[in-house]
């Protein structure tokens, strides 16, 4: 076991530290913007008068991408689910929004994808992981993405060789749910009060509390006020204030 400090806040007895991707070690912003306005712009296709109120409902306005909106914190099926409910709003029967939005999401899904550019590591995430990975800690990302999204990161930035578990959300388990850390942790074989959740949003740190963590610790990065993260047990602006000992 190890202790881990972040500023002024000393964990004990911690044997894993959890990550959520986007927008903790992956600075996805652009690309998130970019998938968003290309899914509106398919379903606009078809339904023109939605596509503005659409995309600000996703979670994107002309301020950039909102940290607590749809695509930052939702999986793809929850995003997929609202832009069905928004055209359903304009007349559209029920099924047939879900397919027209289905069918958007599957077609941008093979068009825009992450890469360097769009989505590159935040900087000095690298050292602080090493750093980790050299103890006896066993580290893992729990995501709103898929499983498969988060695996493409980790080879991409070759860093797959520090994590011990990829866990990503599905239909039936997606954050907040305190089945989807727990479900970590058993694939891990640690207890939920020998662990700590390191994200950017409120879904992560609802989701780790519900199922007894040690400790939340909320990443605001260049965001100051970061409201949404009140709740954690500590707040950073940069995870190389991880230390452990």
């Amino acid at each position: 076991m190890a202790e881990i400090a972040c500023n002024d806040v000393i964990f004990s007895d911690i044997k894993a530290i959890f990550f959520d991707k986007d927008g903790t070690l992956e600075d996805s912003r652009l690309f998130l913007q970019e998938l968003a306005q290309e899914r509106v712009n398919q379903i606009a296709i078809s339904m023109p008068q939605i596509a503005d109120s659409l995309l600000i409902a996703l979670g994107v306005t002309d301020n950039g991408l909102d940290p607590k909106g749809l695509m930052a914190v939702g999986s793809r099926e929850e995003n997929e689910l609202a832009a069905a409910a928004y055209i359903a709003s304009s007349g559209c029967g029920w099924f047939a929004a879900k397919e027209l939005a289905h069918r958007a999401f599957d077609k941008v899904a093979n068009k825009v994808m992450p890469n360097r550019k769009s989505s590159p590591m935040f900087p000095g995430s690298l050292e602080v992981l090493k750093s980790l990975a050299a103890t006896n800690l066993k580290l893992g990302i729990i995501s709103a993405d898929s499983t498969v999204g988060i695996k493409t990161f980790v080879e991409r930035e070759q860093i797959n060789s520090y994590f011990q578990l990829l866990l990503g959300s599905d239909r039936i388990l997606s954050k907040p749910s305190p089945l989807l850390y727990l479900k970590a942790c058993q694939m891990l074989n640690v207890q939920p009060y020998n662990t700590l959740m390191v994200g950017d949003s409120l879904g992560d740190i609802l989701m780790a509390q519900q199922a007894n963590a040690r400790g939340t610790i909320g990443i605001s990065w260049d965001n100051p006020t970061a409201k949404h993260l009140d709740s954690a047990t500590v707040i950073i602006d940069n995870l190389d204030v991880i230390k452990v000992f």
